[in-house]
């Protein structure tokens, strides 16, 4: 059955349907309950409420990257010492999951090396903003451009496990520049190795724990 990891970001919604979510994460659980943080409105940063023994809908993000969701009663609210929510955990074979991916993006800072222009053979150091089992997001020097749909490769070393990353990205976005002349270049990650994916997955449930 797919579980969750203390730290693990969750998303809550009211029907399993309903396009609008709240952001949460697991705080600490027991044999029956999870405790999490109060689900907060995604744009609105406004505390989700509802009546006690109340059904929610609970998303996670798999080891595998799938997106796992299961029906969970809300129990109540405590403080461990903040306030937080007891609901309860997945049934066995409770947990329902999908073909698709949804990969958890997180923050990051670490040096990648970028190779760019498929005539010219350009090069350059750049540093991350973020990245998920799916793609990364690269600060670009204003040396650097890129558009949409172009294809690169880059390495980079995770920070946690030192394990190395080679790959072919393609980028998607690529923002205006500020005033300093960077831009954001979003990247998904193109024919990656499974093996590979998971240890980038691996990362950012890493990440999440230490930013906590």
């Amino acid at each position: 059955m797919a579980t969750v990891r203390v730290g693990q970001s969750l998303r809550i919604r009211v029907g399993e349907t309903d396009a609008e979510y709240y952001h949460s994460r697991l705080l600490d659980m027991n044999s029956a309950e999870y405790f999490i943080d109060v689900p907060l409105h995604y744009k609105e940063n406004r505390i989700l409420e509802v009546a006690p023994t109340a059904l929610i809908w609970v998303e996670f993000q798999g080891r595998d990257g799938a997106l796992c969701r299961y029906a969970a009663q809300f129990i109540e609210a405590v403080r461990i010492p903040n306030l937080a929510w007891k609901i309860s955990k997945p049934e066995p074979g409770k947990v329902k999951r999908e073909q698709r991916r949804e990969f958890v993006r997180v923050p990051a800072d670490f040096p990648v090396h970028l190779e760019y222009g498929s005539k010219s053979g350009l090069v350059a150091e750049v540093y991350t903003r973020d990245v998920s089992g799916g793609g990364i997001a690269l600060y670009l020097p204003k040396h650097v451009v890129l558009h949409p749909g172009e294809m690169v490769g880059m390495r980079f070393t995770l920070p946690n496990s030192g394990f190395p990353v080679a790959t072919r990205a393609m980028a998607i976005r690529v923002s205006d520049r500020n005033d300093h002349g960077y831009a954001i270049g979003s990247f998904e990650f193109v024919n990656m190795k499974e093996s590979v994916r998971q240890r980038v997955i691996q990362y950012t449930f890493f990440r999440q724990r230490t930013l906590q």
